[in-house]
């Protein structure tokens, strides 16, 4: 949420690294950066929604390097996104609104945002702080 690098977990060796991975670009200079994080197999890169940051994290786990650039432009206003969920039936991500006034959608296929096809929710309230895709329903639940 707030710290200077990604925090990397290797459960076979029960060991931590919140250092080797370091977030650059002028949204690493923010409090409260990202919140939630995310895998897209189809790009094998995961991606963090931006929380008081306005672009969305990329981390790629086999150059080991990060990406704040790319995907940016989305606005300095706080608490927009929390939580970002992988939906493998249309490879696209989904991060819920926590202030935000639509769910926030990143296709790491073409590497685009779109804040314009689900929009029209309350700006000024904290809503949801998390994002899961059921693929029994085919549908994503935030709570």
């Amino acid at each position: 949420h707030s710290a200077d690098a990604v925090l990397i977990v290797d459960p076979s060796a029960n060991s931590t690294d919140g250092s080797s991975l370091p977030i650059g670009g002028a949204s690493a200079n923010r409090t409260q950066k990202w919140a939630g994080i995310a895998y897209a197999p189809v790009v094998n890169k995961l991606y963090a929604a931006p929380f008081d940051t306005d672009a969305v994290l990329i981390v790629d786990p086999i150059a080991n390097t990060t990406d704040t650039d790319a995907l940016g432009n989305l606005g300095l206003e706080a608490s927009k996104w929390q939580g970002i969920a992988y939906v493998s039936t249309v490879n696209k991500l989904y991060a819920a609104p926590y202030v935000a006034d639509a769910v926030l959608i990143v296709d790491p296929v073409s590497n685009t945002t779109d804040t314009a096809t689900l929009a029209g929710f309350d700006g000024n309230m904290a809503k949801w702080t998390g994002m899961a895709f059921a693929p029994s329903v085919n549908k994503l639940f935030a709570a």
